[in-house]
């Protein structure tokens, strides 16, 4: 089945976004930390995998302008049938990072009310006071604005707060399941080409880069065994099942998780992930 390729732009200051998927491309530069002391700095792009104004995941690409074309180009005709996956995988990363700042604001909630009721006030510090009144109100507006209500009639804001944060991080493990069971099968090879990452927030991109480069790189594959712990993968036959699962944890090794990391995602048990990986008679 022939797909058709995406179309390809260049995110400068010309850029308008498509009405629908496309990959935009934008030059940058690499700084690598090689020993702590000495720094390499290489050419490159980022690729930006978007539907209209949103951008679904992120790739980067060393190497002159005319091979970040050329990849480009390769990749917008190879990721059309995954649209469907990525589109979930973003949505869940999403709902995450609303989980996240969630917990933030609970948290300086709490933090800033209880300063407050500890302070013994007094003519010298009642400014203080008043700022840790006035940051602990702030931060109660900005959790209201999200609970939603019948949780706040029915419960003290921290506890309501903790269930819809629960509630956002258990959508997003049900987008995940849908992203692998609507992702092409595996077994006929993975995504080839670049490593594509989701649209974590800054500070997102940076906590998970910081706490280990092989999990960023591999985060696509680590995403899918994520969703393999929530999917109903009876929905295929025995055989199929075990073809998906080898497949998937193969690329997840190949792109550098660690096995552990794949254990804990996906809940497939390290004994199984240590014999598919050795034994290349099991079916891929």
């Amino acid at each position: 089945m022939t797909v058709e390729a995406l179309e390809v732009l260049k995110r400068d200051d010309t850029y308008i976004p498509s009405d629908g998927p496309h990959i935009a491309w934008e030059p940058c530069q690499f700084i690598d930390d090689i020993d702590g002391y000495t720094q390499r700095q290489s050419r490159g792009a980022r690729l930006y995998l978007r539907d209209g104004r949103r951008t679904l995941a992120v790739a980067e690409v060393e190497g002159t302008r005319s091979t970040v074309i050329d990849v480009a180009d390769e990749v917008s005709s190879q990721i059309g049938p995954w649209l469907a996956t990525m589109r979930h995988l973003a949505d869940a990363v999403a709902l995450e990072g609303e989980a996240d700042t969630l917990d933030l604001n609970i948290g300086h909630l709490v933090y800033h009310w209880e300063a407050s009721q500890d302070m013994f006030v007094t003519a010298a510090n009642h400014r203080l006071y008043d700022e840790e009144v006035s940051m602990a109100y702030r931060y109660e507006d900005l959790v209201r604005a999200v609970v939603p209500r019948e949780d706040q009639r029915a419960h003290p804001l921290p506890e309501a707060a903790a269930m819809h944060s629960a509630r956002l991080r258990q959508q997003a493990e049900g987008l995940r399941a849908q992203a692998l069971l609507t992702a092409p099968d595996l077994r006929e090879g993975p995504l080839p080409g670049v490593s594509w990452v989701g649209p974590y927030s800054r500070a997102k991109h940076k906590e998970l880069r910081a706490f280990s480069e092989s999990t960023w790189y591999a985060d696509l594959p680590h995403q899918l065994l994520k969703g393999w712990k929530a999917a109903d993968t009876a929905v295929w036959s025995a055989e199929e099942r075990t073809g998906r699962r080898n497949a998937l944890i193969r690329w997840a090794a190949a792109r550098g998780l660690p096995k552990k990391v794949m254990a804990d995602a996906s809940g497939i048990a390290r004994t199984t992930i240590d014999r598919v990986l050795t034994d290349k008679g099991t079916p891929a």
